[in-house]
This record gives structure tokens, C-alpha cells and sequence, in this order.
């Protein structure tokens, strides 16, 4: 990945100083004191500050965490102006990044014992999320918080918006998250943040508090807290950050940042556009309008097997966004229903192919495919769909590097083909040697050799052979 290689060495963005937990009885325990001395949050900062739960929570003599700040504000958020963050974005189209800040959030909203955050200045953007995953916030009442996002055509994402609800409560959350300004801390509901005009003492004083009490009983408490906050469309928030910046107008909103102009975003997106396609979209398009599977074969083949660049760009334009979706975990709905869940498999699996050809992310799909195909067989889904489409259903099957998912592969497409109504044995026979093909080459080489060079791997000397005598290929790029 290009970000990973202009990445260069930091140092950590956090200093971290014990103290003890009762100044009586040293022996009680320690309150951790995390530092922040860098506001803004690149590539780099986001990977430290999410392993450093798992070093506080090795640390046994830890009874809870603060973390304040060096400079005037909290913390600024993602920080868009850092080379390796913006690699990232354009790259992986979001997909990382929005990974990598939920990550740090649930890290830390994770931690066995209680966390404190001390706001002064401002919190903008993963700042607030940084706040917000923590247990409690003490801050001078002139603190604000902002998500500025919406101004920069971005999603909000990283699961804060969960917890803007959580914490502040719907009304305000609106406010913020679509909004984009700032709110005072003085201006927050009771109890959400605590004001102090010294908020590093008052949390001092409240971590020594909660310091006093059982670790174990506030592990299990915070435990059952973390679950009673909704971060189940943590897919669905993901897939949306990665639309988000794939669209225009966040360009334009980076642009009117840096030049301190008015954004001109485009106008709202028509309603009968992508935002609105639906299973009967995926399907229709793959399997045409035909009652008769020999009449989907004969017509739809040469969008299966024919290919090209217009076929990829007319693929791209219809359902970019929505495989983009998909591959983030979103539509999971989708999968309550065999049909609904073969569209799912549709885009991870096949349009992946055509919108991301010759790239990694053609295959970022087919972990979930497998899963949602091994699911639809437990279900029964097969009893439910025509021959044709249970063609589909395997292919997730065929497509592993697993061999006996391959066995498994060539086992389902068997039976098809000797359930194939008359008309359709040949077929459906064509079909199982396909899959034939590919079980040989997996159990030969215990992956396929034509995507080595896609997925960066090192070819060994027999598969080199392999490919340039005319190996199998399967329409990949090679070179």
C-alpha cells in the first residue's frame, strides 16, 4: 500500500506519567496520566494512540486513566493535511481510515477501568470522539466542542455519531453533527461533561475517587455500559465515510479549508440515483428481465464472461458505491432474505471484479461473499432460487484459496448439475468442469498464481512456469 511506504518514524504523541492513586498509601494502585502533545491526528498518531489501551490494561497497578493535553486545545482531529492520511484516503477511498479512528475509539472506550478526559480549548472532529470514549469529561466551561465534517462534505464517521447520541443526547447531536459548529461545554447536558475552571485537578480528584472502588466490579459495569451504546451500524457508518470522501464535495470542502474560501458543493443527489438502488436492481441487472433461465444464459453471458473497460465503467457508474458499501460491512439487511442475500454476494463477488480490476481491492470482498454463501446454504436459500442463480451463489466457493471450500465447490455444483431441468444439463455440466478447473489449480498450488502479482505476492519458480506456459489466468491481468 502506497501510504504504508511514505510513512516516516514519529515520536509518540502522548507522554504517560503514574501517580499514585491514594497519596497515603502508595501501595493502592496508580491513576495513568496521558498526555496529548500532538493536536492533530495523522496516520502515524492514530496506530499509537490505539495500542496504548492494551499497555494500560497490562499494567495491573492501573486504577484509571486521565487524559489531558499540552498545548491550548484537546485535540483537532484527523489531521487532513498529513501526507500519509491523504495517501490513505485516495487509495483505499476511506476505507482504512475509517477503520483505523473506530479502532482508537473502541480501544480506548474498551479499557477495564475508568477513563477521564480533560478539555480545554477545543475538541474538534476525532478529538470529540476521543472525548466521548471516554467514561467522563471535566472541562473549563469556556471548552468547545465541534464536528466539523459536514463542512468538508465528509460523513462523520469513526462510530462517533453513536456516541454524540449517547452522551449528549439526540437534540444536540443533530445540532453538532449537522450543523458543524461548536458547542460550549458550559452549554452541554448535566452530567455529560463536568465544568471546573482547573478541569486537570477536578479530574485528578474524581479519578482518585473512582480509583477507591473494585476493579472487578468496574469492569463488569463498564462492560455492560459499552453494550448498552448502539454501535451495531458501525458497517453502515464505515460504508458512509468512504462514500463520503469519494464524492466531489469533499474535494471541495478540503479545498475551501485550505483556502479559507466558501465551499460550493453540488447539489443534493437525485433520489432515483445510486443512493436508491435496491436488490432488485443488483439482480435485474445481472440476470436481465427473463422468466426463462436458457434465455438469461444466451443474453446475459456476455456481461458475465465478455468483460471490457466499458463494461467496468458502466458497472462502476451504477453500483460503485454501493459495492463500495458492501465491502465496508454495510446491507447486512439485505442477507435476511435468500435473494436479498444473493444481490449481496452479487456485488462482493462479481461487481467487485469489474469495479476494482487488477487492484486488491477486486478481492476485498470475498471473505464476506464465503460467509454469506456458507450461510445461504445452511439456510436452505438454494430451494429458493433458480438454477441460474444458484450458479452465483457458489461462485464465492470457487473463487477461495481454501481446498475445501473448492471440494465443497465442486460437490454443490454437482448436485446442480444433476438437478438441472432438460435444457439446461449441458450448461450446468460446463459449469461444474469450470469449477473442476479451479479445484486442480488450488490443489496444485494451494492458491491461484495469476493473482501473485495483483496481491503482491512472490511467485515460486513452478507457478513462474505455470503462468508462462499458459496457465490458467482467468481473465486476470498478468504483468
Amino acid at each position: 500500500m502506497g501510504y504504508a511506504r511514505t510513512m516516516t518514524a514519529r515520536p509518540l504523541p502522548y507522554t504517560l506519567a503514574l501517580e499514585p492513586a491514594d497519596p497515603d498509601a502508595p501501595d493502592r494502585g496508580a491513576i495513568a496520566r496521558v498526555t496529548l502533545t500532538a493536536p492533530r491526528l495523522g496516520w502515524a498518531t492514530l496506530d499509537a494512540l490505539a495500542a496504548l489501551p492494551a499497555a494500560l490494561t497490562a499494567d495491573r497497578r492501573i486504577r484509571a486513566v486521565i487524559v489531558t493535553h499540552a498545548g491550548p486545545d484537546f485535540s483537532h482531529g484527523a489531521d487532513l493535511a498529513d501526507p500519509a492520511l491523504a495517501e490513505a484516503l485516495r487509495d483505499d477511498g476511506g476505507h482504512l481510515v475509517s477503520a483505523r479512528g473506530a479502532r482508537l475509539l473502541d480501544a480506548w472506550a474498551a479499557l477495564p477501568m475508568p477513563t477521564l478526559a480533560v478539555i480545554r480549548g477545543r475538541a474538534i472532529g476525532g478529538g470529540v470522539g476521543l472525548a466521548l470514549a471516554c467514561d467522563f469529561r471535566h472541562a473549563a466551561p469556556d471548552a468547545t466542542f465541534a464536528v466539523p465534517e459536514v463542512l468538508r462534505g465528509m460523513h462523520l464517521g469513526w462510530g462517533i455519531i453513536p456516541r454524540l447520541v449517547a452522551t449528549f443526547g439526540l437534540p444536540l447531536a443533530r445540532h453538532l453533527a449537522l450543523g458543524g459548529g461548536a458547542v460550549r461545554a458550559a452549554d452541554c447536558p448535566p452530567y455529560s461533561v463536568h465544568l471546573a475552571d482547573d478541569p486537570d485537578a477536578a479530574a485528578l480528584d474524581h479519578a482518585r475517587h473512582l480509583a477507591a472502588a473494585s476493579p472487578a466490579a468496574i469492569g463488569h459495569i463498564k462492560a455492560t455500559l459499552g453494550r448498552a451504546i448502539d454501535l451495531g451500524l458501525a458497517g453502515d457508518d464505515a460504508a458512509r465515510f468512504a462514500r463520503s470522501v469519494a464524492h466531489p464535495d469533499f474535494t471541495a470542502g478540503l479545498t475551501a479549508w485550505a483556502t479559507r474560501e466558501p465551499p460550493r458543493f453540488h447539489p443534493r443527489p437525485d433520489p432515483q440515483g445510486d443512493a436508491m438502488k435496491t436488490i432488485d436492481d443488483v439482480l435485474r441487472y445481472w440476470f436481465g428481465p427473463y422468466d426463462d433461465d436458457r434465455e438469461v444464459i444466451a443474453n446475459q453471458g456476455k456481461i458475465w464472461f465478455g468483460g471490457g473497460p466499458a463494461l467496468d465503467a458502466e458497472i462502476r457508474e451504477q453500483f460503485g458505491d454501493l459495492v463500495d458499501e458492501a465491502i465496508a460491512g454495510g446491507l447486512g439487511a439485505w442477507s435476511e432474505t435468500p435473494r436479498g442475500n444473493l444481490a449481496r454476494i452479487i456485488l462482493l463477488d462479481q461487481f467487485t471484479r469489474n469495479v476494482h480490476r487488477d487492484s486488491p481491492k477486486a478481492f476485498a470482498g470475498d471473505p464476506t461473499a464465503r460467509a454469506l454463501t456458507q450461510h445461504a446454504i445452511e439456510r436452505g436459500d438454494e430451494a429458493e432460487l433458480r438454477p441460474i442463480e444458484r450458479v452465483f451463489l457458489y461462485m464465492p466457493l470457487e473463487h477461495s484459496e481454501d481446498p475445501a471450500l473448492q471440494a465443497q465447490c465442486v460437490a454443490r455444483f454437482e448436485a446442480l448439475a444433476a438437478e438441472a431441468p432438460e435444457g439446461l444439463t449441458e450448461t450446468m455440466q460446463g459449469y461444474l468442469r469450470y469449477a473442476e478447473r479451479h479445484r486442480v489449480i488450488i490443489d496444485r498450488f494451494g492458491r491461484f498464481p495469476h493473482r501473485n502479482g495483483i496481491l503482491g505476492r512472490t511467485s515460486t519458480p513452478e507457478e513462474k512456469a505455470y503462468l508462462e506456459d499458459g496457465g490458467e489466468t482467468f481473465g486476470t491481468k498478468q504483468g
